[in-house]
């Protein structure tokens, strides 16, 4: 004959395995989370660390500032070679300038407004 089991006994017993399935998938359930924490504390860490390299590079960079300066004091010393060399030809010539020397000076201004055209841009 089957055992007898109290109506009370039977809910306590049922009750008692809904809460160790609930128990257990709780657990399931925090050790997901603990992992999901881990990996994205993993993850922030290297998007800090790649955020800290960006930065550092940015101080490499130059400044517009720094770079116009630069830029006006080699246009500076462009034009100051250019008239030099304007000044040298013509006391050379004596006010006659050969096809030579005005090729070359074509060649040497064009040359330095392409450099400065390639500069500013």
């Amino acid at each position: 004959m089957p055992e007898q089991v109290t109506l009370r006994d039977y809910f306590d017993a049922q009750i008692g395995r809904v809460e160790e399935a609930t128990k257990a998938r709780l657990n399931s359930i925090e050790g997901g989370i603990e992992i999901a924490s881990k990996e994205m504390d993993r993850r922030l860490e290297s998007m800090n660390e790649f955020r800290a390299q960006l930065s550092h590079q940015a101080t490499l960079f130059v400044t517009r500032e720094e770079s116009e300066s630069k830029l006006i004091a080699t246009e500076a010393r462009l034009e100051g070679r250019i008239c030099l060399i304007e000044q040298q030809v013509t006391a050379a010539t004596k006010g006659k300038i050969s096809w030579g020397v005005a090729l070359a000076i074509t060649v040497l201004s064009s040359g330095l407004v392409a450099m400065l055209a390639v500069v500013l841009r």
